[in-house]
């Protein structure tokens, strides 16, 4: 299951962020190739910490599943959790929550938005919106 603590863990490890899967079913692989062995089968909402780039993979530490690998940059949406990315995720989420099945997607977008936004929003409407 998807914490917010999973997300300050995958944010505090590397300075290059985070990413969200977007896509279900989306590959992590042993290499940066289609070919190359598939280590695992990711779903919307999943919290990848990223590590580094190669072609157009990115280099990815799973949390949950204690295991790295590579996954196709367009399977993914890269967050920054800091206080000046918090509107952008809550646009996002604003668009996502009425997209009939994309709930995963957003519970992971709204813990990135708990975990970016300042106290004084969240007691706010916007911090309520989240939680919705």
């Amino acid at each position: 299951m998807l914490t917010v603590s999973t997300l300050a863990a995958a944010a505090l490890a590397t300075g290059m962020g985070s990413a969200i899967v977007v896509q279900d079913q989306a590959s992590l692989r042993a290499a940066p190739r289609d070919g190359a062995q598939q280590q695992a089968s990711l779903w919307q909402g999943e919290v990848l910490e990223i590590r580094g780039e190669r072609l157009d993979y990115l280099q990815v530490w799973d949390h949950k599943r204690e295991r790295g690998g590579f996954i196709r940059a367009g399977d993914v949406r890269r967050v920054a959790m800091t206080e000046a990315d918090a509107p952008a995720l809550l646009a996002v989420l604003r668009f996502v929550q009425d997209t009939p099945g994309a709930e995963a997607l957003g519970i992971g977008l709204a813990a990135a938005y708990l975990q970016a936004a300042p106290a004084r929003t969240l007691a706010g409407a916007e911090g309520a919106q989240a939680f919705d």
